[in-house]
């Protein structure tokens, strides 16, 4: 058995292929169809995949996609199934068709669980896994996050925050793609240490896919069926975690720990998205790239 804890201190370019329901573009910059895009393919031979958070915010990768293409071919998958079960089978068969396996697989937030999900069912796919912040395996480690978050805020914040969250549920609503963006964006601003300045921020929402997935996915944690994943996952397991997190580094340590082969890495003065914190970006960056090389 392996397990470590890590405590950190402190090219060439690409032709990127974007794939799309009903067309293909190749080039440079950005997709013309966002909305129907299922991946964006870094090179020609992707055994490194990245998994977006959300659930429903496609492109959320897109930038440690770009800063890793200029060294390893990746592939970026948007998930668009509206259920657990449909994405793991939409991310096994874009795996299985698009990239040389088994793969590394490196997933963000819920995209850490979604990966966790795919590697018990296809483990001939995956080489290892890679969770950055994922979210917390227990119920009991998951009650203080929002806490965390609106302490963070100012009063006007909060206020905002919970507006939001009501508005989310009107299923009425026609404005809450852009809703689930407002609610992110201040997620984002009470999850950072210290943020980079203009940091690109292009996530395309989708507060159908959110709404459907997420209370599937807390329902099954309520259940402990995360838990059950520990039986089946047979590759290695790194996660990376900031300590500034509000999502609790131990609510992913402690259920993993006893894995055949776990790395934890606590990534000090860092909060929940890695590449947008100016002291901890280049450090983040540099583990990815050891990890696909040591793989």
């Amino acid at each position: 058995m392996k397990s470590e804890i890590l405590f950190n201190g402190i090219g060439r370019v690409k032709w990127v292929f974007i794939f799309c329901n009903w067309y293909k573009y190749q080039g440079k910059g950005r997709a013309l169809c966002m909305s129907r895009m299922t991946f964006k393919k870094y090179g020609n031979s992707p055994s490194v995949v990245l998994v977006h958070g959300g659930p429903g915010a496609a492109g959320e990768m897109t930038p440690v996609a770009e800063e890793l293409s200029a060294k390893f071919d990746i592939l970026e998958p948007w998930q668009t199934a509206r259920t657990i079960e449909g994405q793991v089978e939409e991310l096994a068969k874009i795996i299985k068709n698009e990239a040389v396996c088994p793969v590394i697989l490196m997933g963000f937030s819920w995209g850490a669980w979604l990966i966790c999900f795919v590697a018990a069912q296809y483990p001939d796919i995956v080489k290892k896994l890679v969770l950055i912040s994922s979210a917390p395996f227990e119920q009991s480690c998951a009650d203080v996050i929002q806490q965390k978050r609106f302490e963070r805020m100012n009063a006007a914040d909060r206020q905002k925050v919970r507006l939001w969250t009501r508005e989310l549920q009107d299923i009425t609503n026609d404005h809450r793609d852009e809703i689930l963006l407002e609610i992110g964006l201040s997620y984002e601003k009470a999850d950072t240490f210290i943020p980079l300045q203009d940091v690109k921020n292009d996530i395309e929402f989708d507060a159908n896919i959110y709404r459907q997935i997420w209370p599937q996915a807390t329902q099954w944690r309520r259940e402990g069926r995360l838990l059950d994943l520990r039986e089946k996952i047979q590759c290695p397991v790194v996660a990376l975690h900031g300590d500034y997190d509000p999502h609790p580094a131990q609510g992913v340590f402690e259920p993993l720990k006893h894995l055949a082969s776990f790395r934890f890495i606590v990534l000090s003065q860092c909060g929940h998205k890695p590449w947008v914190e100016k002291l901890v970006r280049e450090r983040f960056y540099d583990i990815l790239r050891d990890i696909i090389d040591e793989a």
